[in-house]
């Protein structure tokens, strides 16, 4: 589901930046406002929809439910959807108020970015737009259809795995960062960490902390 937002975009000043705000409580929009549908929210980022321009890196001012204000940057943008990263997780209570209850957005692993919440189509377009490329242009570097990119980029079909990796490689990325996946470190790396914490904490040396792991 989707709730309303308010947006107010200030024009530029001589030796200012343009500002954006976004506010939630009321019915209607101000003067000067438009009226945005959010998608998802979660203590890391959101997703809304705007007829608005908006660039990678653009700061955003909201002024969210029972939270007060806080900043937040543009992730992405596809189309008429652009994702947010909130400078700082907002608060849990803005979460649980009536007016954005309906756009919470928990992954099964705890509250998503906007980076997350952006689809694996969301992000084929981003990134092939990034590199300057048209949907014909990746088709033949891929050797595929044009119809098939666009229904990659429309979340109807994904690639073969063959073919996923190289997208990645024509895209510039990653195959977990064209999957959408977050990093995971090797299991060494996180127990010498562990390992660490625990002595700093016990005041001994790392050799007499001992880690079991029952499988």
């Amino acid at each position: 589901m989707t709730v309303a937002a308010y947006l107010h975009r200030v024009e530029d000043q001589p030796g200012q930046a343009k500002e954006t705000r976004m506010r939630f409580e009321g019915a209607v929009p101000r003067t000067g406002e438009t009226e945005v549908l959010v998608h998802n929210i979660s203590e890391l980022g959101m997703v809304f929809e705007t007829d608005e321009a908006f660039a990678i890196g653009d700061p955003i001012d909201i002024k969210l439910p029972q939270s007060g204000a806080t900043r937040a940057r543009v992730a992405w943008t596809s189309g008429r959807l652009i994702g947010l990263d909130f400078d700082l997780p907002i608060s849990r209570i803005s979460l649980g108020t009536a007016r954005l209850r309906d756009a919470v957005s928990v992954g099964p692993d705890g509250p998503d970015s906007a980076n997350r919440m952006e689809s694996f189509g969301m992000r084929v377009q981003r990134l092939r737009l990034a590199l300057g490329m048209s949907q014909g242009q990746l088709a033949k570097h891929m050797n595929v259809s044009d119809p098939a990119v666009c229904g990659w980029e429309l979340n109807r079909t994904r690639p073969k795995p063959g073919r996923m990796e190289a997208l990645a490689e024509i895209l510039g990325v990653s195959m977990a960062d064209l999957l959408g996946e977050q990093a995971v470190f090797p299991l060494s790396a996180t127990i010498d960490s562990a390992r660490q914490a625990i002595a700093l904490a016990a005041g001994v040396t790392q050799d007499r902390v001992r880690i079991n792991i029952e499988v």
